[in-house]
């Protein structure tokens, strides 16, 4: 059912030869197939050649090593074989699929040790990997089906409770509802990877692509995701990770960093998406929250797909995402963004806002017992997560430096209807019917700056829009030009800069974008790189990579 073989690389001969033994276990039939799998036996035919999506991860020269010693797969019983492995995998395993194209018709699961040979309960040291992500397609449209916030749903392949984990080589098609989810895991790396739905974009469409949660030491390279119903790579309450030189094409969110601390996202192409990059701060109560993520040298073009993820009771979800939009900083601090090229977005380029930009602010209030007692009040559904250390609020986001062309021109008026009315009849010098390129909504520093009115009781300094901005706070947006060198300027509705006169609690919309104070001096210093331990390596811009633009060799 299984071999151990000795170290080879697969360069096109061996990938050849391998897909042509690898296709025989192709089974099952499948409506989002491109071709009869029947018809593609022939030698030469690689697994991807089924495909309608072509796949880039951004290494071409990219050569597939596989271990000595390691698991290789039984092409012609591959269900089995693979169930076997994944069921008696132990410390060290290399687990290889063969070259093909594969119909698997149940879940491949690791939750750690289950034989109890550890005293952590952990495995260590594991390798799941295929002969090439063009070579090696795992199809698991057979799993039921379900969507982001659902409990059903299956993903294709689950594993957790891992140190040192490698997932490479390999493409997972139309899963059930995640395609690769990790958790728990402290040291992956994920690289050369694909995971795709095919055809049509459609909310019926599992949520994440690449997904690693609850874990630290991440590491996630030249991967390609397609046709995510929320997100096609997304990293979610964890620490020290890297996301870089990828790929994320026709996406709802074309990547996302989540409740993340210690984040580094760079090199990457977000194209076609509804939204290229998502950096959020949601309110989930678990104790972790974002900061220090520092977004650079990335490509987000022309993401203008309609948004089609599922409309969910949370009011964070992806499903708030306007299409047209480059990047959302959301209801999180510590955020630096420069040199990237950020072009053609109906919507904006950049937009910064509070998580009123979400739920309305009413209910992030938190009310005083004594009217809450005195039943003159609702108490706020977010207590809970402000007293485990959440908030609303984005502070110290630095945006510099970034090429911005052609954004806000056709804005999404069904998801920012408010905000349109805001800059047509309050904000001068925005033309009718569109937006600034960068937007900062200001309602959140402007609400702690003024007090919050409780309607026939009076105005107070309500948490948690009680904690005064310094200057250390501030959102600054300088030296971002266009492609002639024009500067493009932060627009807002809500002007922290410029609330003399206001009546107390009064949230009349004020003049942003000339006098909105952005510049911060434009001496703000940048934030701390990171740097992954996998294993005995470690990996960063100026680590390891000493060539990509903006990385240098360490000091």
């Amino acid at each position: 059912m299984k071999t151990s073989i000795p170290s080879m690389k697969l360069g096109l001969a061996s990938a050849i030869a391998i897909a042509a033994l690898g296709m025989t276990g192709c089974g099952g039939d499948d409506s989002n197939d491109s071709a009869d799998l029947d018809a593609n036996q022939a030698v030469g035919v690689v697994a991807s050649s089924l495909l309608n999506t072509a796949i880039d991860t951004k290494d071409a020269d990219h050569e597939t090593v596989i271990p000595a010693g390691a698991i290789l797969l039984d092409a012609d019983n591959l269900a089995e074989s693979a169930a076997e492995a994944f069921a008696n995998i132990k410390d060290g395993d290399v687990i290889v699929f063969p070259a093909g194209y594969y119909h698997l018709p149940a879940q491949l699961k690791i939750t750690g040790d289950v034989f109890g040979n550890s005293e952590d309960g952990r495995l260590h040291n594991i390798t799941i990997m295929g002969s090439g992500v063009n070579e090696t397609v795992l199809n698991f449209s057979a799993l039921e089906k379900g969507s982001k916030g659902e409990t059903k749903g299956v993903d294709g392949l689950l594993i957790s409770d891992v140190d040192n984990l490698v997932i490479s080589d390999i493409t997972v098609v139309e899963a059930g509802k995640n395609a690769i989810k990790v958790e728990n895991i402290d040291g992956l790396h994920m690289h050369h990877l694909a995971t795709i739905w095919d055809g049509t974009l459609t909310k019926e469409n599992g949520a994440y692509g690449i997904y690693p949660v609850n874990s630290k030491n991440i590491l996630i390279e030249n991967t390609f995701t397609r046709g995510s119903a929320d997100a096609g790579v997304y990293v979610g309450q964890s620490q020290k990770v890297i996301v870089r030189n990828s790929i994320a094409k026709e996406n709802v969110a074309g990547m996302e960093i989540e409740n993340c601390e210690d984040a580094e996202f760079y090199g990457n192409l977000a194209t076609g998406n509804t939204a290229g990059l998502l950096v959020f701060d949601l309110p989930i109560g678990n104790g972790k929250y974002g900061s220090n993520v520092r977004v650079y040298n990335n490509e987000m073009i022309a993401n203008n797909e309609p948004n089609f993820a599922v409309v969910s009771d949370f009011a964070g979800g992806v499903h708030i995402a306007p299409h047209g939009t480059g990047m959302i900083i959301l209801s999180t601090s510590d955020v630096e963004i420069f040199d990237n090229t950020i072009t053609d977005h109906s919507s904006f380029a950049v937009a910064i806002a509070d998580y009123a930009f979400a739920e309305s602010p009413e209910n992030l209030a938190v009310m005083p017992d004594s009217l809450v007692d005195a039943g003159l009040a609702p108490q706020t559904k977010y207590l809970s997560v402000y007293e485990d250390g959440y908030s609303p609020t984005v502070r110290n986001i630095t945006v510099r430096d970034n090429d911005i062309n052609n954004a806000g021109y056709a804005p999404d008026a069904e998801k920012l209807g408010d905000f349109l009315y805001l800059f047509d009849n309050f904000v001068p010098d925005t033309p009718e019917g569109t937006l600034p390129a960068m937007i900062f909504d200001g309602a959140g520093q402007t609400l702690t700056e003024t007090g919050i009115e409780i309607p026939g009781v009076g105005t107070f300094p309500l948490a948690p829009y009680n904690v005064a901005y310094t200057t250390d706070d501030y959102i600054c947006a300088y030296d971002n030009t266009d492609s002639t060198g024009a500067t493009v300027e932060m627009g807002t509705p809500y002007n922290p800069f410029a609330i003399q006169g206001w009546n107390d609690g009064d949230l009349t919309p004020s003049p942003a974008a000339s006098d909105a104070g952005f510049t911060c001096g434009q001496s703000r210093p940048s934030l701390a790189k990171t740097v992954v331990t996998i294993g005995d390596a470690t990996y960063g811009c100026g680590t390891d990579d000493t060539t990509s633009p903006g990385c240098t060799a360490p000091e």
